[in-house]
C-alpha cells in the first residue's frame, strides 16, 4: 500500500500513525499528485481543517490559509515506476481539486493496471484549479471508465447522473471491464 501526501504537518502525522500501528505493508511519499514532475505551492489550512490544503483555494467558507509549502508534485505514473509496483488495484484520491491533474498523470496505470478508482468530485474546488467535473468525466470516458455514486437511500452505487454544480460527492470510477459494480 502506497499513500502520498504532500503537506509536511500532515506527512509527519501520517507517518507517526504508520510507524504507530506497525504498517509494515504502507510506504509513505511526500509529493502532491499532479500531470508533471516538479514542484508546486501547496496552500496550508489550519490545523481544524488541515484535510483541506490544496494546490488551489479553499472550497470551503471559514477556512483559513495558516501558510504555504513548496511541494514535489509527481505524477502517478512516475510514482509507480520509481516503486516498482507490479499491481495497482485500487487508488483513493481526496484531493481537494486535484483529481483532474492527477489523472492527467495517471495515463499508464490507468491503461495498464485498470484500478478502481474512489474519488471526490466538487465543482468549486476543481474549478479552483482550473478544471472542471465534466472534464473529471471526459477524462475519465477517454480511458473507458464508468462512474457511480451512491444512492442516499439504499448506500449502493449507482450510475452517476452528474447535473453540476452542488456539494462534494463521493464517486467510484470503475473499468469498463469491470462495470458491473
Amino acid at each position: 500500500m502506497v499513500a502520498v501526501e504532500p503537506s509536511r504537518r500532515e506527512f509527519e502525522r501520517l507517518r507517526r500513525n504508520v510507524e504507530h500501528n506497525r504498517l509494515d505493508n504502507v510506504t509513505v511519499v511526500r509529493a502532491a499528485l499532479s500531470d508533471r514532475d516538479g514542484f508546486a505551492e501547496l496552500h496550508i489550512a489550519d490545523v481544524e481543517h488541515a484535510g483541506q490544503n490544496t494546490l488551489g483555494r479553499f472550497m470551503y467558507p471559514g477556512v483559513c490559509e495558516v501558510g504555504r509549502e513548496a511541494v514535489k508534485s509527481l505524477r502517478l505514473d512516475r510514482a509507480v515506476e520509481e516503486l516498482g509496483l507490479t499491481r495497482v488495484d485500487v487508488i483513493k484520491m481526496d484531493i481537494e481539486g486535484a483529481e483532474v491533474s492527477a489523472l492527467r498523470g495517471a495515463g499508464l496505470v490507468l491503461q495498464r493496471y485498470r484500478p478502481v478508482l474512489l474519488l471526490e468530485a466538487a465543482e468549486q474546488a476543481l474549478a479552483a484549479q482550473g478544471a472542471s467535473v465534466s472534464e473529471m468525466f471526459e477524462l475519465l470516458a477517454a480511458f473507458d471508465y464508468y462512474v457511480f455514486e451512491f444512492d442516499p437511500v439504499s448506500g449502493e452505487p449507482v450510475p452517476c447522473k452528474w447535473s453540476g454544480g452542488g456539494e462534494a460527492r463521493n464517486l467510484v470510477a470503475v473499468p469498463g471491464e469491470r462495470r458491473e459494480v
